[in-house]
């Protein structure tokens, strides 16, 4: 263990030595010092009283923004501030805390590996690899199973939870340890606010369930899309993101003003999108400088029938939590592609295209090519990465997703959409869904 994190030093004083490197550290900490004494000039007269914790397991420079708005907006500056460490960037995270004027810290794997940790993740080991399945799941302190599975799915990088793979134990152990540290650091630090990078996941999930469970305050400092996003786990949505977004009905109570001004926003911001002018990697990846084609240059392609209709079949991000917006009927994005590429197989009236996730080999996590075990139909093709998002939204008949941006953007071109879940615009009635 020793020889290790002797590597990992020597790793770091080597990379930290590149003049780009050296360069970016101390531009973050001139930016950060900024922001801080920016904000230390708004909001003098009302002062937030307590204690709260900030998650600090989430290095990223945007998080780092929005928490600083959020301190700004609440006062902080006489609170105690209490920030929370995890596996990575330790030593980056501390040094932006103390820029930030958080002085104390907590490390939140600190908790040594014990025999009831041990005893507990053979159980639910043996549990999951007899049912295969979380139907039945009992976890401690009633921690919401789905939230426990994807965070599986994060580890192995998978579609759908490998019951036999070499790690799983070893993972359940890591859920474990999250959940006593999660439950130790929020009955002895007794926040009154916690502030979150996200609620799902092994780490930051725990803390926002035992404060949900102890009525402790919590934000969840999220951003897309280019905008703000903060939400609290309730309740009622308990840790799922479904209530962080504005529902139809809402929509509806708005003045036509609003709404028109809304509408507006949102069709200036897709067709950015659409034109690869937004800064999230998702649009840029799948929209940027690529070939534009035509219908007929499909068809010619793939010798198919110019007058059959055409439906595009999006594939996903595997490991991007698919309970982030609550439950499923389907319990994973890889059984929802499963039951998909079924259907298709057996109708022969349509030619059907396959789109990978933009960001599949971003992520090193499992290929679409995984779930063709068979000789595929002349009917089905893959469609060419070299070949334009925009030209296949525009040239095809509809759509079929789990529950990805693609469901709006070809909404947007009036194709006809259907996808796997609800997600957190199936309420809006532009897309069918089961």
């Amino acid at each position: 263990m020793k020889t290790i994190n002797l590597i990992k030093v020597v790793k770091n004083i080597l990379l930290s030595l590149k003049p780009y490197n050296l360069y970016v550290y101390i531009k973050r900490q001139s930016i950060e010092k900024k922001l801080n004494n920016l904000f230390l000039k708004f909001n003098k007269n009302n002062y937030f009283e307590g204690t709260v914790l900030v998650d600090g397991t989430f290095d990223n420079p945007n998080y780092w923004f929005r928490y600083t708005l959020l301190k700004s907006a609440l006062n902080f500056s006489d609170c105690s501030q209490k920030g929370i460490i995890g596996k990575y960037n330790k030593s980056k995270v501390r040094k932006t805390f103390k820029n930030f004027g958080v002085k104390n810290f907590y490390n939140f794997y600190s908790l040594v590996d014990n025999k009831k940790i041990n005893k507990k993740s053979r159980e639910l080991y043996n549990f999951l690899r007899k049912e295969k399945k979380i139907d039945k799941l009992k976890l401690p302190y009633d921690f919401p199973k789905e939230i426990f599975y994807d965070g599986l799915l994060r580890r192995q990088r998978l579609g759908t939870v490998n019951y036999s793979h070499k790690d799983l134990e070893l993972h359940i152990k890591e859920f474990l340890i999250c959940l006593e540290n999660a439950r130790q650091l929020i009955q002895n630090s007794k926040p009154k606010l916690l502030v979150l990078s996200h609620a799902v996941n092994f780490d930051c999930g725990s803390l926002a369930w035992f404060a949900l469970k102890y009525n402790i305050s919590t934000v969840v400092i999220y951003g897309e899309y280019g905008s703000l996003r903060f939400w609290k786990p309730s309740k009622s949505n308990k840790l799922f993101m479904c209530g962080n977004f504005i529902s139809l009905e809402e929509i509806k109570k708005l003045n036509k003003s609003k709404q028109i001004e809304l509408e507006k926003v949102g069709e200036n911001y897709l067709t950015k999108r659409l034109s690869a002018q937004v800064k999230d990697i998702g649009a840029k990846t799948a929209f940027n400088n690529m070939k534009k084609v035509t219908r007929k240059d499909i068809c010619k392609k793939f010798n198919w029938d110019y007058k059959k209709k055409i439906i595009a079949i999006y594939s996903v991000s595997w490991i991007d939590f698919p309970h982030l917006h609550g439950k499923n009927l389907f319990v994973d994005s890889g059984k929802w592609m499963e039951t998909t590429l079924k259907t298709i197989f057996k109708n022969k009236n349509i030619n059907w295209i396959i789109k990978r996730h933009p960001l599949e080999k971003h992520y090193s996590s499992e290929n679409i090519d995984d779930f063709f075990q068979k000789k595929i139909p002349k009917n089905i093709k893959f469609y060419p990465e070299n070949w334009g998002g925009n030209s296949l939204l525009s040239n095809i008949d509809g759509l079929v997703t789990f529950n990805g941006t693609a469901a709006i953007e070809a909404a947007s071109l009036n194709k006809i959409v259907l996808t796997g879940t609800k997600g957190w615009y199936g309420d809006c009635e532009f897309v069918l869904y089961p």
